[in-house]
Formats: C-alpha cells, sequence, structure tokens
C-alpha cells in the first residue's frame, strides 16, 4: 500500500517504525496508522510529555502520522 504512494523521506521513517512497532502480520498498514494515531492524540490529550520540546516532537509525529494517512486515503 505504501509502495504506491509518495512520501517525504521522514514520513517514509514514520512508516517503517510504525509498521515495525506492531508487528500484528494480520494487521494492514491503514489499521497500525490509525492505532499509532490514537496512541499519539491520547498522548496529547492526556498531557503525557515532560516539557514543551516533548510535548512538540509529538506533536510533529502526530502531524506526520496525519499526512500519512491522508495520502493513503486518497
Amino acid at each position: 500500500m505504501l509502495n504506491s504512494i509518495t512520501l517525504t523521506h521522514e514520513e517514509q521513517l514514520i512508516a517503517n517504525r510504525v509498521n515495525h512497532y506492531f508487528k500484528c502480520p494480520e494487521m494492514s498498514m491503514k489499521d497500525k496508522l490509525y492505532h499509532a494515531i490514537l496512541i499519539a492524540q491520547h498522548d496529547l490529550d492526556s498531557h503525557s510529555f515532560c516539557g514543551e520540546a516533548e510535548k512538540n516532537r509529538l506533536t510533529h509525529y502526530k502531524n506526520l502520522l496525519d499526512n500519512i494517512w491522508q495520502k493513503m486515503s486518497v
């Protein structure tokens, strides 16, 4: 699925990381991304970060996940 869409280098790194994190072979890449987005959003909503720098990294990560999701949904 990811081979047919164009991702930036950073998005490709994140997609690979998500794919390796969720090792279940029955999960599609879209399912893996969906769950990664949910986890990132939960961490942001529950303030599960130590400071502003970590919050910014988490926000950037969530935005990258959202970008990948949008590209997969086209």
